[in-house]
């Protein structure tokens, strides 16, 4: 059957079709996590934690005054603007990725209706060179009705076949013709995108700049310093009065940690660059007071917990941004402070070594570090004395 009705016709053009579809039918197929799912997941978590800054800068708008309430206060904002600004990048990534997926598809259609269509034009030429009177005789002509039988089978599985090929130019068509609307309205989505990430990124950049002048004010003014040594002071005091409302309250652990001075873990890795004790100010020679270490370990880096105990506060605090606050019996207590994310919360029961949150610049004056304090019978201690030698 070498005629018209051979199953060979274009042999090449057929591979070539045959290709196209299996591409195409793959590209709805498979189990695993696509990309995009996964950036849609992590833009889902960063809209969380937005709607979180968001409810967390209103708070501290009601319940903080002064200048060190100003310094929070602009640092959430800063929080609000970088997540902001993240999630906008998300979003417009998102949005080139399905852009580019679109395109592909449409690529891909392209080529299935280019080898469809060389393959109809093929068949209505045959058809139309040999005339349908070739198609009766091979039916009807002189043979036996066996011959006859299957020459009729033959011709309506043709048939069927291109009527199939016909049913896929006509869908194919239609899918293409969405397939291109829709990325005409993604493409009017990317200039959207493109231009909220850079509204966000001019957002953030003016919160830095906000923040940033208030923070050198307070360096180079000296009202503006004078205020925030006496906001600081006042702070330090109401953390004494938290620590001696909290602390014992709770079962102390089984080991006394007084037993283990000198030998705790740090809580971070990083250099200490202001130490326990008074300081003086280079500029206008005022007494600072520093009952603690600065710890100046990089932004998100996780900070742990330096022996067993309990967790007796986790939240904002004044003076300090986000803090915990461990009881670990026996009138000692540990203090972290200016986390940008807190990962244990009050009651819990913690274990040394354990992970209390990530290292931010919550309340700080200069930046992401973590303040670390040691108070025993509520009054501060030198840590220096407690943790184990570098």
């Amino acid at each position: 059957m070498g005629d018209l009705y051979s199953d060979r016709p274009v042999p090449r053009r057929a591979r070539a079709l045959a290709g196209a579809l299996l591409v195409l039918a793959a590209l709805g197929g498979g189990a695993s996590r696509t990309p995009g799912a996964e950036r849609a997941d992590r833009r889902g978590a960063m809209q969380e934690e937005i709607l979180r800054l968001r409810a967390e800068m209103e708070t501290l708008g009601r319940r903080e005054q002064g200048l060190l309430g100003e310094v929070a206060r602009l640092g959430a904002v800063l929080n609000l603007r970088a997540r902001e600004a993240q999630e906008a990048s998300l979003r417009l990534e998102e949005v080139r990725a399905g852009l580019a997926e679109r395109r592909r598809r449409i690529v891909l259609l392209e080529a299935a209706q280019e080898a469809r269509g060389r393959i109809l034009a093929g068949r209505l030429r045959e058809i139309y060179k040999r005339g349908t009177d070739v198609e009766l005789r091979r039916l009807f002509g002189g043979g036996t009705v066996g011959d006859y039988l299957q020459g009729l089978r033959y011709a309506s599985f043709l048939s069927e076949r291109d009527a199939k090929l016909l049913r896929g130019w006509h869908d194919d068509g239609n899918r293409l013709r969405a397939e291109a609307e829709t990325m005409i309205k993604e493409e009017r989505g990317l200039d959207l995108a493109r231009a909220e990430a850079m509204r966000a990124a001019t957002e953030l950049e003016k919160s830095r700049a906000e923040r940033s002048r208030l923070l050198d004010a307070i360096q180079m003014d000296r009202a503006k310093h004078q205020e925030a040594i006496d906001d600081l002071e006042r702070a330090s005091r109401e953390l004494g009065k938290l620590v001696q409302t909290l602390g014992g309250a709770a079962r102390g652990p089984a080991l006394d940690v007084r037993k283990f001075r000198g030998l705790l873990d740090w809580p971070a890795d990083g250099p200490v660059s202001a130490r326990y004790g008074d300081s003086v100010h280079p500029r206008f020679r005022t007494v600072v007071p520093h009952p603690g270490l600065d710890i100046d370990a990089p932004e998100g880096k996780a900070f742990r917990a330096i022996f067993d105990g309990r967790v007796i506060f986790a939240s904002w605090l004044h003076g300090y941004g986000l803090t915990v606050i461990v009881d670990h019996g026996n009138g000692v207590v540990s203090i972290y402070a200016h986390a940008s994310i807190l990962l244990a919360g009050a009651g819990d029961d913690v274990t040394r070594g354990q992970v209390l949150g990530r290292v931010g610049e919550t309340g700080s004056l200069r930046g992401p570090y973590l303040y670390f304090e040691m108070r025993m019978e509520g009054k501060p201690v030198d840590p220096s004395a407690w943790l184990r030698r570098r």
